[in-house]
């Protein structure tokens, strides 16, 4: 008499092993979806962003928050060293010329948990032709600047120090640094802030202060990360990079 054969019956580990499978399947379409998704609508950009030189940030065109008619706008680069030390310019433009700016330092810490104290050195401040340096008290986190004529575009440059913490591990470089213009308060309410960085592999850039949906704020363009438009009052962002080498 004939026997019936069964169908071998999956043993206890090959069946874990497809378990495992179709989990990774499936968290790797929801990532993919969740990617996609936040990309969407986010590539353009200006002809004019390509260039990489952190003395000539310019008007970035990406999509973001929206500026009320003559609201200030500031436009930060970054550039960081191998030391950590971040090099900074800053371009502050408002509706009417003005006679100085309120400063203030990055706060000590913020959203991820950076531990970091910046400190600034260098401060550079341009109006029109003329340029002076200037100093940020030590013993002090807010300033009031006064510049050397009155401008409707102010450009600051500094290096700012402690505001970068540095992976423990072996990849020494990788590195999260904090940054937040120094002329925070000027559009606090109702102003726009763009940050980008270069000379640098940038892995992300996260703008904690914002609501969650949108805290994934950073784009790359023409090799340039920068973030869209975000409010002033915003507008700290943690950026996760690789240091250059030395």
């Amino acid at each position: 008499m004939a026997t019936k054969l069964e169908p071998p019956l999956l043993g206890g580990r090959l069946l874990a092993e497809w378990v495992v499978i179709a989990a990774l399947v499936v968290t790797l379409v929801v990532t993919v979806l969740a990617v996609r998704s936040s990309l969407t609508d986010d590539r353009a950009t200006d002809s004019r962003s390509a260039t990489t030189s952190p003395a000539d940030p310019r008007p970035i065109a990406l999509q973001g928050a929206s500026a009320a008619p003559g609201a200030p706008r500031v436009q930060v680069m970054i550039a960081p060293e191998t030391s950590g030390d971040v090099r900074v310019t800053e371009v502050v433009n408002t509706s009417s010329p003005v006679a100085s700016l309120d400063l203030a330092l990055p706060p000590a810490a913020s959203s991820g948990g950076l531990a970091a104290s910046p400190r600034v050195a260098d401060l550079q401040v341009t109006v029109g032709d003329v340029t002076v340096p200037a100093a940020f008290p030590a013993t002090s986190r807010r300033t009031t600047l006064d510049l050397p004529a009155p401008g409707a575009e102010v450009r600051l440059t500094y290096l700012m120090s402690g505001a970068t913490v540095q992976h423990r591990g072996p990849d020494d470089r990788r590195a999260l640094v904090q940054v937040r213009p120094l002329s925070y308060g000027v559009g606090a309410g109702d102003g726009l802030v763009t940050t980008r960085v270069t000379g640098v592999v940038v892995h992300n850039l996260v703008c904690p202060e914002l609501p969650v949906e949108e805290q994934l704020c950073g784009r790359e363009a023409d090799g340039v990360w920068r973030t869209t438009d975000v409010p002033a009052d915003s507008s700290t962002v943690l950026a996760q990079l690789d240091l250059p080498q030395g």
